[in-house]
């Protein structure tokens, strides 16, 4: 019998397990501490005690206490107390020796009128957190950490921070959390000591985030329209289109809309080559899709688009990009035509003379022309990707023209200028790809008889082909001006068109 009571006793030991917490884990000097007690018996000789971490349950360290006989499951208030590392304890029935449960917490004085408070007492799982300080010292130093409650300041246990040295009065954005309680906390100088904090939540959130094209196929011509639902209204949400079935990463991004600004609504891209596409949506900066939808873009046949004829006897779209010497409107057997003057130089800038393939000297092209619209635009040509032009040399004298021309162009991997040289048709080069900082140039060869025959020639090039000769997975997005360097040469009917 007496070991039946006494194993009753240790079950019964077993399933009375009090708790005990404080409501946080860093109080200031002029704030009274708060205990969380869980668990306890109805018994009026609870009690709670505050020692300093560590002492023993001797009355004599008893620095605050609840002892009034109705201590139950709940919170607590207790004296302010000074600075120092403590412990709550919970004791059952008058006791003083055995101790139930234990909480350590701290409370240290501030040395400054700082304050921070975050703008919302709850944020939503994915959204941004924002957090507003006031009271700070002109300090490169100082920064703001956000810990999990109860947390110590250890950096282990930071979660997001803003630590650029450029931390003053004013309401800064941090990195969006998982769901939990958490402490925005401000500290000066690099240190770790917490000059001032503020508590709040993240709450889970579950969105039927909807992204949708206008139709399902358009054209080259088209602008697409897309259409969001239900997205979380962070500054850092935004829209991207790639391919099809092309990962998320930045590289395959073909248009994007990344602005602060993407939150539910309508939003117009401009025309896009023609292919098979997917538009996604992204919360908090992130390239993890919260949803996409599929769609197509199918070659638009439209007329030609002709960027100059000379008929108008102006030159109003050309600019010289390189050297002084301008294009002129001209006459070639009795038609207006683009008039493309060379200067061709030594090293030491002396001009081409007679005998100069013997005379030692390397010669440069001291020219480059751009076209572009009567008024200074660039083409932004999104559907069109074949160039026609009409190429006579202008042999005058005799000698031969010696020129490159081409396109500059947009493309998935940036800026890119497609020349086509006849200087390496005659010297039977390979195209070749040169890198210039950020401006990329693709050479290609193309027949000599453009350098010797003088007799018009048309020219019709695929520029997406050639483009791909060079870079596979590379393509083109709009195709914005026509290029020339100077060769004696003339030029008319610059066109693109569909095919």
């Amino acid at each position: 019998m007496k070991k039946f009571i006494i194993l009753t006793l240790l079950l019964l030991g077993t399933i009375q397990a009090a708790t005990i917490s404080t409501t946080k884990p860093l109080y200031n000097t002029n704030e009274a501490v708060k205990v969380t007690v869980g668990e306890m018996p109805n018994d009026a000789g609870n009690w709670i005690g505050i020692y300093p971490k560590g002492a023993s349950n001797a009355w004599e360290n008893v620095v605050a206490w609840k002892w009034d006989g109705n201590v139950k499951n709940g919170t607590h208030s207790i004296d302010i107390i000074p600075e120092g590392e403590y412990e709550a304890r919970v004791f059952f029935n008058n006791s003083t020796t055995k101790v139930e449960a234990t909480s350590t917490f701290r409370v240290e004085a501030l040395q400054s009128n700082a304050k921070i408070t975050t703008t919302q007492e709850i944020f939503n799982t994915g959204e941004n957190v924002k957090v507003t300080v006031s009271g700070m010292p002109d300090d490169a130093g100082n920064w703001i950490g956000i810990f999990p409650k109860g947390a110590s300041s250890a950096w282990e246990n930071i979660l997001a921070w803003k630590w650029d040295g450029n931390v003053k009065n004013g309401t800064y954005t941090l990195d969006a959390l998982p769901a939990g309680e958490y402490e925005a906390r401000v500290f000066f100088n690099d240190s770790t000591k917490v000059e001032a904090f503020d508590t709040f939540n993240v709450m889970g959130v579950v969105l039927n985030t909807t992204v949708r094209t206008s139709k399902n196929s358009y054209d080259t011509s088209e602008e697409i329209v897309i259409t969001t639902t239900q997205m979380l209204g962070n500054s850092g949400d935004w829209i991207g289109i790639y391919p099809k079935d092309a990962s998320n990463a930045w590289e395959n991004i073909v248009a994007w809309k990344w602005d602060g600004q993407v939150n539910n609504g309508t939003y117009t891209f401009e025309a896009l080559p023609a292919g098979e596409y997917e538009v996604r949506v992204f919360f908090n900066n992130s390239f993890k899709d919260e949803a996409s939808y599929p769609f197509s873009v199918t070659v638009a046949y439209l007329p030609p688009t002709v960027y100059e004829n000379a008929s108008d006897g102006t030159t109003n779209g050309w600019t010289t990009l390189e050297g002084y010497k301008k294009v002129v409107n001209a006459y070639l057997n009795g038609n207006r035509v683009i008039y493309v003057p060379h200067d061709w130089k030594d090293e030491n800038g002396n001009p081409v003379q007679a005998g100069w393939q013997n005379s030692g000297h390397i010669f440069t092209n001291h020219t480059l022309f751009e076209l572009t619209k009567d008024n200074q635009e660039w083409w932004n040509n999104r559907s069109q990707r074949f160039l026609q032009v009409d190429i006579h040399p202008y042999n005058r004298w005799g000698g031969a023209a010696c020129f490159d021309f081409g396109v500059r162009v947009q493309t998935l991997q940036g800026q890119r200028a497609i020349y086509f040289s006849v200087w390496f048709g005659r010297e039977g080069r390979n195209a070749t790809k040169s890198v210039y900082g950020d401006w990329v140039e693709l050479a290609y060869p193309i027949t000599k008889d453009l350098v010797f025959s003088n007799r018009w020639q048309h020219v019709k090039l695929n520029l997406q082909e050639k483009l791909e000769e060079l870079e596979p997975n590379n393509r083109i997005l709009s195709v914005d001006t026509f290029l020339t360097t100077g060769g004696n040469h003339v030029i008319d009917n610059i066109k693109l068109t569909s095919d």
